[in-house]
């Protein structure tokens, strides 16, 4: 803070070094007058200064203001002035004496936080739900567009808005109560359903999300997001009314269809009962028409020996599988703890003495203990291992991974291949009895096994799916909802290959550029010996704020990150306004954002919202960051497999 005295009898004005730096003048030149001063001030501001001045003049008060200077080099300056004035004994003044404050950087500082809150009103004023928000005294501060639309309102409208009047009268005493206790700090539900009406008095039904507005620790006011749910509640009258009728009628359909199935399943087991017979009669008699008469018989009339055993060979597997179907609807599960990495030893070495011929190659994670019923899981098993071997056979080396991974904290169990493959284009006859994706010519088999695997995984409360290309192999996934590692914390198998399917793994001569904007170092630490634990190559970059994040970015435009991990809550610049920022330039946009807080909303709705409004800025994920190692290996895996799997990493 500088300072300068001026003598009136005089016009000398002296000033001192710190206000000589401020206006960027050298020790010899301290000799200003007020001319001189003056000279500094900026033209925009000459006006005003002089009329501050004039006035102080008239009242003897001295004076107070801020205003820009311009130095001699050009640069803009911004001061709060502040002078008194000096009498003698009669009370005549003498001159004047006062302070000089460079308030540049502060200004520039309001600058942004003006600029940034405009960018925050901009986000919500386009948000598709209606926003609006109050002060303790019920006065309107912010309402967006999709508000006012809900109500058919104008800009003007909301200038003297009153909820009461918008609100069916036997709504109101609920919504004063409710709201007073809320501005007194007490938990009240956030969540309201409750009829209104529009401009012009149209009635409708909304959906009212509300929360307080806290600042140090303060209630200053509240927030709502409001929804018309009025489409809604009309077609859940309409359902209950539907539901009246249908029930019955339900009943006794279902229990038409019940008895159908058990006809239809009695039948079925029935038939292939009945059909086993004859065909081991047929076959039976084939082989010893062979071994009998061989030398009476033709190449021709062997041929035709060969095809009927051959047949009735198949039709014979296809009936045991068809009951095994039927089986399977009639038996009860017996749930027992079940080891996995037993089981699928187990049926490895049976398939492998079922595929004498064929040496294939296993990776094998552990697969820890699943709740389920023994033989039908075995049974899943060997199936999925078994085809993934056959239609990998025409390979010169075949490659079978098994493994389980975690998607959002439940256990997923995968057999993964690298042989024929399929048309993804035929996903949706995968699983249907009988319907073979390929010839019998090029793979053998009745097309009732994978249905088979269907009905075990769904009977155990599971999902099944699978992902596929033509000539480079498939994967099969299964999930078993009581494996007991549902909502544990669940250490990544050390999968010897492939568990990274599209990211570099170490070794590789590429590397995946991981960009991490974290103003905290310890868990920039952190994050780095979790990534050095996973099984990719990769080469890390860190910044701590987000201007510097935005300014590495654009210096670095020709060579962007695969992958960007950004703190929500970044000094100088949030992650939310890096992440719009991100998203709104052409150059920037297809970088993949991660978005993480370790101080991540706990009102689950709040968190929801938060999330879906990210996710519509452009992230790629959201999550928390857990201070567990092992977790947070585990969040950072996820996440880089989350956005591998949208195409995001190349």
């Amino acid at each position: 803070m500088g300072s300068w005295k001026l003598d009136f009898a005089t016009g000398i004005s002296i000033w001192s070094e710190e206000s000589l730096r401020i206006y960027g003048i050298s020790l010899e030149e301290n000799n200003q007058t007020f001319e001189t001063w003056l000279s500094f001030v900026h033209p925009e501001d000459l006006g005003f200064v002089l009329k501050k001045i004039e006035g102080s003049q008239l009242s003897l008060k001295g004076y107070s203001f801020h205003h820009r200077i311009i130095r001699k080099n050009g640069v803009i300056r911004h001061l709060y002035s502040e002078a008194k004035f000096e009498f003698d004994t009669n009370g005549k003044p003498t001159g004047m004496y006062g302070i000089a404050h460079d308030v540049t950087d502060l200004k520039l500082t309001e600058e942004l936080l003006i600029t940034s809150d405009q960018r925050y009103k901009n986000l919500l004023g386009n948000m598709n739900d209606g926003f609006i928000v109050y002060d303790t005294t019920g006065k309107v501060i912010f309402a967006n567009k999709a508000f006012l639309q809900i109500f058919n309102l104008t800009e003007d409208d909301i200038k003297n808005f009153v909820i009461e009047d918008y609100i069916a009268p036997e709504y109101h005493k609920m919504l004063s109560e409710r709201h007073n206790r809320r501005i007194s700090g007490e938990k009240v539900p956030d969540i309201l359903e409750y009829e209104g009406f529009k401009k012009g008095g149209e009635r409708i039904w909304l959906g009212v999300r509300v929360s307080p507005v806290i600042e140090n620790k303060i209630i200053i006011g509240t927030q709502s997001v409001v929804h018309d749910i009025t489409d809604r509640k009309r077609a859940f009258e309409e359902i209950k009314v539907l539901n009246a009728t249908l029930e019955e009628k339900v009943k006794e359909r279902t229990a038409e269809l019940m008895e159908s199935n058990r006809e239809l399943e009695t039948f079925n087991y029935s038939a292939s009962h009945d059909l086993r017979a004859p065909l081991s009669v047929m076959k039976g008699f084939a082989e010893i028409l062979l071994k009998k008469n061989a030398n009476s018989l033709d190449e021709e009339g062997k041929k035709y020996l060969e095809f009927i055993s051959d047949n009735a060979k198949r039709m014979s597997h296809l009936i045991d599988d068809l009951l095994k179907l039927s089986h399977l609807n009639r038996e009860t599960l017996v749930k027992t703890a079940v080891n996995l990495n037993e089981m699928v030893a187990q049926v490895l070495e049976e398939v492998k003495l079922s595929y004498e011929n064929i040496s294939f190659e296993v990776y094998l994670s552990d697969l820890k203990t699943a709740s389920g019923d023994s033989g039908l899981l075995k049974q899943v098993w060997i199936n999925l291992i078994s085809n993934s071997v056959k239609y990998s056979a025409k390979k010169a080396k075949p490659v079978i991974e098994i493994g389980l991974s975690v998607r959002e904290g439940e256990a997923v169990y995968y057999v993964k291949d690298n042989g024929a493959g399929f048309d993804m284009k035929n996903i949706n006859n995968l699983f249907i009895p009988f319907k073979r994706l390929h010839s019998m010519s090029e793979f053998e088999g009745t097309g009732v096994g994978l249905s088979l695997v269907h009905r075990i995984i769904t009977r155990h409360g599971g999902k099944i799916w699978a992902d596929a290309k033509v000539d480079e192999g498939a994967t099969f996934y299964f999930t078993l909802p009581e494996s007991g590692m549902k909502g544990e914390s669940i250490t990544l198998p050390a999968i010897q290959k492939h568990q990274f399917q599209g990211i570099p793994q170490r070794g590789d001569s590429k590397q995946l550029h991981i960009l991490l904007a974290d103003d905290d170092i310890d868990d920039c630490n952190f994050f780095s010996k979790a990534l050095q634990a996973l099984p990719i190559s990769s080469n890390l970059t860190t910044v701590r704020d987000g201007e510097r994040l935005m300014k590495y970015l654009d210096e670095n435009s020709e060579q962007l990150p695969d992958v960007l991990f950004l703190d929500i809550n970044m000094p100088r610049k949030s992650g939310f306004e890096c992440l719009s920022e991100i998203k709104e330039n052409i150059k920037l946009k297809d970088i993949p954002v991660v978005m993480f807080s370790t101080s991540y909303p706990q009102h689950m709705t709040y968190a929801r919202d938060m999330m879906s409004l990210l996710s519509k800025i452009g992230a790629s994920d959201c999550i928390r960051k857990p201070s567990d190692f092992e977790q947070l290996k585990q969040v950072i895996h996820n996440a880089l497999i989350k956005v591998t799997e949208k195409g995001a990493i190349n």
